[in-house]
């Protein structure tokens, strides 16, 4: 796998990669904004503020980032930069679950949806991991009821209960 974006300047022709990268980014990208009606309302502005135009990917960064009012900028360098997905660690105790993520996108952080009762499938709740360990107490926490919505986040998704991890 390859950055979408590669080095400026040179006659660089990836695998292909890339299509199917960016594609999985946006969709990323609109469950973690999560408010269809304005997500679709901005890739209708999107189109009409930059037709007609040359644009930079700063352009299109500093457009995401006014339009939500949010700094996206460490998730657009994450998948746009870096070959690697973003890894959402996590450990499960007794009566607890820990998480949190390894990418290198400095400051990368991006809220998550986890299927508490995989059967229901829509049975959705958000959490917001950082690059700090973060940890939820809750009786009964198993990884068949704490299941990261991969359908809907590129992402990567590693158990380290068995390894010893440095903090």
């Amino acid at each position: 796998r390859e950055p979408i974006i590669g080095p400026t300047g040179v006659n660089h022709w990836p695998t292909g990669d890339q299509y199917f990268k960016g594609a999985l980014f946006l969709h990323t990208l609109r469950n973690v904004v999560d408010d269809d009606a304005k997500w679709w309302a901005m890739l209708r502005d999107y189109a009409e503020h930059f037709k007609y135009k040359n644009i930079y990917t700063t352009d299109v960064i500093n457009f995401f980032n006014s339009y939500f009012k949010r700094d996206f900028s460490p998730l657009f360098e994450q998948y746009l930069y870096h070959a690697s997905l973003p890894k959402l660690q996590v450990k499960f105790g007794e009566h607890e679950v820990s998480y949190r993520w390894q990418a290198e996108a400095e400051d990368f952080n991006m809220p998550v949806k986890i299927r508490n009762n995989p059967p229901d499938a829509r049975s959705f709740r958000t959490v917001a991991p950082t690059s700090q360990w973060q940890t939820e107490k809750r009786a009964g926490v198993t990884k068949e009821h704490w299941q990261v919505a991969t359908d809907l986040f590129y992402v990567e998704v590693e158990d380290v209960s068995a390894k010893k991890i440095e903090e």
